[in-house]
């Protein structure tokens, strides 16, 4: 009889490692002694305990478990130790201090330049992590990658959690933030890495336009940080923007091409092993050490050692060995959108590959073709849950456009990489060699920007119970779950039910009248639902491409109206509506040919909506009052009104009474979108209450 599915240990491994970061975490946010963690490990024990006493002769089991539980020990206190370290001041705020570094990264913010030091210290004093550093735009042509920097300056600490999420700046170390104006000097120093990855980038920006020269460094290091917004929208929209994170694409690239040679010099397999991964891990270095690169140099240092060892290589052993690897260099690496879609890409290929290529071999489809196709299915499925939940849309044109584009790019990347290697070794002859091998790139760039792949995108129940219900479902038709046909189907079937049901109960659940979502982008964001209509009310700093993102992510891209708060110049570029409601003629809104309404008071879908003054806006939904006070105002000012609500959402509370208060920002309120991250409410009747999901 067979196993319902085959044990893979490192895979068992890695599961507890993750589980056990995730605890670490969790009790950090929520302010929790670690000592918490020993609970799960006190309750496994006690089971495995009384298990061993019964069945006894369970040493082999018990080997395993203390291995597992270890590694889950290892991953609880490693993540809670690296964000309480990270959370660690070591200067005092707004205090001057002589600060020395080495400069690790260069490069251009908006009108200005930056650079990230590392080996940092204050007044002659060691501090750990890193400073980004904001310099004028006369400064930063006195230093470079390697160089050492000392300046006067303050130090502003970030923190480990911002709007609910590890703040993106601890993946990266990087604890201050200062700025720089005058009396900086600086020292030569040398970085190899920095300096090839300098060399690319000036040989790039010499011989070929300003948006080509992005692209090509994007795509050879994967810095997209020149790389224009719209653009890299584009690609994203089009399900192919993991062509600028080098990873397995990039690196496989690579390794075959000198695993090829080798074998052609018939090297013996001690040597071509060697000779394959030197470079390969030296292309790393030059990329930056970034999760997606290591991840796949670590996976072909695996495929190698199967190879000397004449062992078969298993695609999710390999994965499992990698992801051990990089949580064991960086525990906090899991909760990285990089890191996730990198590893669920591949985890998708190593699940359903196999079952689609079964399938388009029995239908005679030719072998290149069904071996990319498997591929990009397996990867998208993968990415999918993370897509939703991370970013609030998955391209639906990114399935056929990776069949096509990812056999075409692995030419093109190879004729570029080579191109640009030769422009370096040669530059007298750049200007003829860059031009012509990025023809082909910038031929993609035209069309991928010019096909509107916006316009063909899911959005909406990405996140919470929808992922771990994704998949289950998608474990449910790989061939690495041994079920029976009617039984695979049903399993199946149940997974979509529940689904299905999981998106119905949080979108369109018949339980509740009215839901509000509080969300922070720039600005303060308000959407009120109510009978199939979506108002968002926006206040002072509105960023068009934060709006879209936050629409996107609750499925409500097709908005009834928008409420302008405190903000007299707004840009609602891209954001579409059917009117938009601003206190006076003195706010000129950029609304794209939708009308404009300037009333005091006003009803949209059986809620009233007043305007108290420019700054402050009263909502009285079903019995439930709600006040929202944009950044600008000092808080419910007109005395002549009432003043008391019984919800108050607004970064000042000074005059207003309310139940309940949710702050935009980080304040003197523990109730904000800062600490806690986008709050769901729910009215059902004249009652307010958290919905979790």
């Amino acid at each position: 009889m067979k196993r319902l599915f085959n044990i893979r240990i490192p895979v068992i491994i890695a599961l507890f490692l993750c589980l056990g970061i995730l605890v670490g975490v969790t009790l950090y946010f929520f302010s929790l002694h670690l000592a918490w963690i020993t609970v799960a490990v006190g309750a496994a024990a006690v089971i495995f305990i009384i298990w061993f006493l019964i069945k006894r002769k369970l040493l082999s089991p018990a080997i395993y478990v203390v291995l597992f539980l270890a590694f889950f020990l290892t991953g609880g206190i490693y993540g809670y130790c690296r964000l309480a370290d990270f959370d660690y001041c070591e200067a005092e705020s707004e205090a001057p201090y002589e600060i020395c570094g080495t400069v690790t990264e260069k490069g251009e913010e908006g009108y200005a330049n930056y650079i990230i030091i590392d080996n940092v210290t204050l007044d002659g004093r060691h501090c750990s992590g890193k400073v980004y550093v904001i310099l004028s735009n006369d400064y930063g042509e006195y230093c470079n990658v390697g160089y050492t920097v000392k300046f006067s300056s303050s130090l502003e600490k970030y923190d480990a959690f911002s709007y609910g999420e590890i703040n993106y700046n601890v993946y990266s170390n990087i604890k201050y933030s200062s700025a720089v104006y005058t009396g900086l000097t600086s020292e030569y120093g040398f970085s190899l890495f920095g300096t090839i990855r300098s060399a690319f980038k000036r040989v790039l920006f010499d011989n070929l336009n300003s948006e080509s020269a992005a692209v090509c460094l994007g795509m050879l290091t994967g810095d997209t940080t020149y790389i224009n917004y719209n653009t890299i929208q584009s690609f994203r929209y089009g399900g192919v923007a993991h062509i600028f994170a080098v990873s397995g694409l990039h690196i496989g690239i690579i390794y075959g091409i000198i695993a090829f040679i080798c074998s052609k010099l018939r090297l013996n397999r001690y040597i071509s092993a060697a000779v394959c991964l030197a470079p390969v891990f030296f292309y790393v270095g030059i990329c930056g050490f970034t999760v997606s690169s290591v991840r796949a140099a670590v996976m072909c240092a695996c495929h190698s050692l199967a190879r000397v060892l004449f062992k078969k290589n298993d695609g999710l052993n390999t994965l499992a060995t990698a992801v051990i690897v990089l949580l064991l260099i960086d525990p906090l690496s899991l909760t990285a959108v990089g890191f996730q879609l990198s590893v669920c890409a591949v985890g998708g290929i190593a699940v359903t590959a196999d079952g689609f290529s079964h399938i388009l071999r029995k239908i005679k489809i030719p072998k290149k073709i069904r071996s990319t196709a498997s591929s990009t299915v397996g990867a998208q499925l993968g990415v999918t849950p993370v897509m939703l939940s991370r970013f609030g849309y998955l391209s639906v044109a990114g399935l056929l456009v990776n069949i096509i584009v990812l056999p075409l790019f692995s030419l093109l990347y190879t004729i570029l990489f080579a191109g640009t290697l030769l422009s370096l070794i040669i530059p007298v002859a750049a200007p003829f060699i860059l031009p012509n091998a990025a023809l082909p790139v910038e031929a993609i760039i035209s069309l991928i920007v010019g096909t509107g792949f916006e316009n063909a995108v899911v959005t909406g129940f990405g996140a919470g119970a929808f992922v771990p219900l994704f998949f289950i479902a998608l474990i449910m038709i790989s061939d690495k779950i041994n079920l029976k046909t009617i039984k695979r189907l049903i399993a199946v079937a149940v997974s979509v039910v529940l689904l299905a049901g999981y998106t119905l109960i949080r979108y369109y659940s018949p339980f509740c009248d009215y839901e509000l979502i509080v969300s922070y982008g720039y600005g303060g964001e308000v959407l009120l639902r109510s009978h199939g209509n979506y108002v968002l009310i926006l206040t002072d700093g509105i960023s068009p491409s934060q709006v879209k993102q936050f629409l996107s992510k609750y499925y409500s891209c097709n908005i009834s109206s928008v409420i302008i708060l405190g903000n007299k110049a707004a840009n609602l570029s891209g954001i579409g509506c059917h009117d938009v409601y601003a206190f006076s003629e003195e706010y000129k809104v950029n609304a794209y040919g939708v009308p404009v309404y300037y009333a005091s008071s006003f009803v949209i879908s059986g809620v009233e909506y007043n305007f108290i003054d420019e700054y402050n806006l009263s909502v009285a939904v079903n019995g439930v009052k709600i006040f929202i006070a944009s950044d600008g105002s000092a808080g419910i000012l007109d005395s002549s009104r009432e003043r008391t609500a019984n919800l108050f959402i607004g970064d000042e509370n000074r005059t207003c009474q309310a139940d309940r208060q949710i702050a935009f920002s980080d304040g003197y309120s523990s109730a904000s979108v800062y600490r806690h991250g986008d709050y769901r409410l729910r009215i059902n009747g004249t009652t307010l209450y958290d919905f979790p999901f």
